[in-house]
């Protein structure tokens, strides 16, 4: 019998690629960061470090997290790109050898030495370039992730010019969704089924604190949209309106922001861990 691996199995060995790809590209630069594993969950990481230390504290654990991946974000994200005529140069060193073998060959010209050369430059940087890709998108999921498990603490986090800040929610208390019974959609005009009022739920308990709060519930009215988990007879100021009453209050005035004017790549990545049910 053949076996075929599950959705979350394939999911789970994509991730860490992704992650094993970024720990490559970062320690290329000569960085390290303890709170990124190609080998473990978030879960197993830190127990781990438990294990090291035992009187590490989890939101001590989840803020310098944080910290470190953003400046990695940063510093992934000034990298100056390779340029042609460096990679031509590593080429030229690297393949010595194999380029004095070829020239030695009876029809191996000039043009051919340049044709392969040029053939092997482009690789190189698609490869630099994909890898760069690749990098930003796992950090940016990690710090997002990150972001996520620290909410559990009713600690929230914003990132303003560069800065971090972390914000203590005083007696708001995160309710544990997963332990809550919700068995029928309580909102069938606004969304078009119990799936997607959850997803609402989710993302309305990580961002109902935040400083920026139209931009928020714009993104989710947007974004949910999108994927068609509003009803269309939804216009977007019906849901401001409804929005704006009891039990959430968001102060979505005065009207919902556009898609483009709304989305950044961390709203994206908390949104499709939880559309994905992985939070």
């Amino acid at each position: 019998m053949e076996f075929y691996p599950s959705k979350n199995e394939r999911n789970l060995t994509r991730l860490f690629l992704n992650r094993r790809i970024a720990i490559t590209r970062l320690n290329k630069l000569g960085i390290s960061c303890p709170y990124i594993s190609d080998e473990f969950t978030y879960e197993q990481l830190y127990l781990h470090k438990v294990e090291q230390d035992f009187n590490l504290n989890e939101v001590t654990f989840l803020k310098e997290g944080i910290v470190c991946i953003f400046d990695l974000i940063v510093k992934v994200g000034n990298e100056k790109d390779l340029t042609e005529k460096e990679v031509e140069n590593q080429i030229r060193i690297k393949e010595k050898d194999r380029i004095e073998s070829y020239r030695k060959l009876d029809g191996f010209s000039e043009k051919d030495e340049k044709e392969w050369i040029s053939k092997n430059v482009n690789r190189k940087l698609e490869e630099d370039a994909g890898s760069k890709i690749t990098t930003l998108s796992t950090l940016k999921k990690e710090l997002a992730q990150f972001k996520i498990n620290l909410g559990r603490f009713n600690v929230d986090v914003s990132i303003d010019g560069g800065k971090i800040h972390f914000l203590k929610l005083g007696e708001v208390q995160y309710k544990n969704l997963e332990a809550e019974t919700i068995t029928e959609n309580p909102n069938p005009e606004i969304f078009v089924d119990l799936d997607a009022y959850i997803i609402f739920r989710k993302l309305h308990f990580i961002f109902k604190v935040s400083k920026s709060k139209l931009a928020d519930y714009s993104f989710i009215y947007r974004r949910m949209s999108l994927d068609q988990l509003i009803h269309e007879s939804c216009k977007p100021e019906i849901f401001r309106k409804w929005i704006n009453a009891e039990p959430y209050i968001a102060d979505a005035e005065p009207t919902l922001k556009t898609y483009d004017n709304c989305k950044t790549d961390i709203k994206e990545n908390i949104y499709n861990l939880i559309a994905k049910g992985q939070y």
